[in-house]
């Protein structure tokens, strides 16, 4: 038999040429055509389903090197731990009888107590150390302090009246003062003595002023309970003077200026 290869026609369609070609019944055609879209779109579900699992891994992924660096840091949390807690295992099995657990449970109990009965020991001594304070500061003499001042003109003369207050009510005894010119100045001191003659003792010195008129001082017994005020007479205002006392804080003395009034230094 002869077979005679029919050209298609400009005419046939795309389609009819292929399933002229594969020669098959048009149902199994359809079938097949099916089928092949079948394993195209479960295909498609798959390769989609396979995206979604691996960003699902690279989370889980992600996650478990991060509980794994904490994991770690726990583990040298937990070492360091032991390593501390180790001279106390020691102490503990050394005074105590049983298991470290129990042995470290009674040295916790101990150190407890301890710590109870030292900070009774420590209140105790604070209280103490205040008692002495307070002794201390009634058998220290008391101290002046600078109140005010006034300034008096007298003729040509410039006369400073300085008030001073006491820390305590208390005996003053003996005080002095010591008044020294400060800067450049024209003026001199003529004396100093105490501005409530009748009610203290003055210890006159031929010495009390110096020569060149720049330092003066004034020694008196002070009586109970008052404030002492001494009267510094001057040739003219002086620029600034300085002041100091026995009875004065330690190394501590006034400066006085005009205008700004006295300082301590």
């Amino acid at each position: 038999m002869c077979t005679v290869d029919i050209q298609s026609s400009p005419a046939e369609s795309k389609w009819a040429r292929i399933r002229r070609k594969l020669n098959m019944p048009p149902p199994v055609q359809a079938a097949v055509v099916a089928g092949v879209f079948s394993i195209l779109v479960l295909w498609g579900q798959s390769c989609t389903r396979a995206s979604r699992l691996e960003g699902r891994v690279q989370v889980m992924q992600d996650r478990i090197a991060v509980l794994s660096t904490e994991l770690d840091t726990k583990r040298n949390d937990i070492h360091s731990l032991e390593t501390q807690l180790a001279p106390f295992r020691t102490i503990a099995l050394d005074r105590f009888s049983g298991p470290d657990v129990e042995a470290l449970a009674k040295l916790a109990t101990q150190i407890t107590e301890l710590k109870v009965l030292d900070d009774l020991k420590t209140k105790k001594l604070e209280q103490i150390q205040i008692k002495l304070d307070a002794t201390k500061e009634m058998v220290e003499k008391p101290q002046l302090l600078w109140r005010n001042a006034k300034e008096i003109y007298e003729g040509t003369n410039f006369v400073l009246r300085a008030y001073f207050q006491p820390t305590k009510n208390e005996p003053l005894g003996q005080l002095r003062f010591d008044i020294q010119l400060t800067g450049s100045t024209n003026a001199q001191i003529i004396s100093v003595k105490p501005a409530e003659i009748g009610i203290c003792n003055v210890w006159p010195d031929p010495h009390d002023i110096s020569a060149d008129g720049r330092m003066g001082k004034l020694v008196f017994d002070g009586i109970s309970f008052f404030s002492p005020t001494i009267e510094i007479t001057f040739t003219e205002k002086p620029q600034s003077f300085e002041i100091k006392s026995s009875h004065f804080g330690e190394g501590q003395s006034y400066e006085w200026k005009p205008k700004k009034g006295a300082s301590k230094k």
